[in-house]
């Protein structure tokens, strides 16, 4: 069950991190272009 419940605390941080990056990604691109 510890296994389970590591992964479910460890997914939605993944997420995250994933959205962050997009975001980032796109800031940087409106940054560029002005």
């Amino acid at each position: 069950m510890q296994r389970i419940d590591i992964l479910w605390r460890d997914i939605p941080s993944q997420v995250l991190i994933k959205r962050c990056r997009e975001r980032g990604k796109a800031l940087t691109a409106r940054f560029l272009r002005g």
